[in-house]
């Protein structure tokens, strides 16, 4: 990539998905941009959002989702996903245990 010049990318974005283990959370995606295009690309993120995925911004949902069904969502589906990690983890205790047992 000869001619680019990287130091003009000064602003680093990522995001994590922390649901399953705030202390491990996965990096789904970073990007590097031009500070100056920053307002440009959240906007343009937002509108994809809305536009082909469903989703809303914040302050939509602040405003028309007064029975905070959206948070309701998502913490349904993080207490799923951690309740089934810890049975799994329970089970391969469980299993560990079963082994130095001879069973």
């Amino acid at each position: 990539m000869e001619g680019v010049d990287f130091s003009r990318l000064d602003v680093a974005l990522a995001i994590y998905d922390a649901n399953d283990d705030p202390r491990e959370a996965d990096l789904l995606c970073g990007v590097a941009l031009q500070k100056d295009d920053l307002e440009a690309f959240l906007q343009d993120l937002c509108d994809l959002v809305e536009r082909k995925y469903g989703g809303m911004r914040f302050s939509r949902l602040l405003d028309e989702d007064q029975g905070d069904e959206a948070m309701k969502s998502a913490c349904i589906r993080w207490r799923s996903d951690f309740l089934a990690s810890v049975i799994e983890e329970a089970e391969r205790c469980l299993a560990e245990d079963d082994r130095r047992e001879g069973c």
